[in-house]
């Protein structure tokens, strides 16, 4: 088992991202550097409204995707896309990469990657890093993202 490679999966509002912050804080409480980002949901009326991305380090945080259509957007399901968000995300990767980081994390792979959108073309230049990494993945895209990036050893977290 490739202890470098892990991915936590589950349902749609399983917990997901809860779990890797769990995960996180323990890891930032032994020294390890964390870089990458987080996807929060927010929600209104009850009903998922839209997703942030947040870089771990900064905090800082762009709107990712909402129900109402943002700049330079596209659609996925209700979904308008804010294609400079990911733009932002990707840079933070590649950052990350290229930082003294120990561990890269990417909340949350999905329909967008499977289909060569999103943090696609960033993935597999992750994976050829030497850092620890953690995946988000819904447990339906599991093994299509695992075969999709050629990924064999990992760690599965299920939530």
């Amino acid at each position: 088992m490739d202890k470098r490679i892990s991915i936590i999966t589950g349902s749609k509002h399983s917990g997901k991202t809860t779990e890797l912050l769990k995960i996180i804080e323990k890891m930032q409480l032994s020294k390890k550097k964390v870089a990458g980002i987080i996807s929060r949901g927010t929600f209104k009326n009850n009903k998922r409204h839209s997703f942030f991305v947040q870089d771990i380090e900064s905090k800082n945080e762009q709107l990712l995707m909402s129900i109402e259509p943002v700049n330079k957007s596209s659609k996925i399901g209700k979904f308008y896309i804010n294609n400079d968000a990911f733009d932002w995300g990707k840079s933070i990767l590649k950052e990350a990469i290229l930082s003294n980081a120990d561990v890269i994390v990417i909340d949350e792979i999905g329909r967008l990657e499977i289909d060569d959108q999103g943090w696609a073309d960033i993935i597999p230049v992750i994976l050829k890093s030497e850092k620890e990494i953690f995946f988000i993945v819904r447990e339906e895209w599991l093994r299509t993202f695992v075969d999709k990036f050629n990924i064999y050893k990992y760690n599965h977290i299920k939530v």
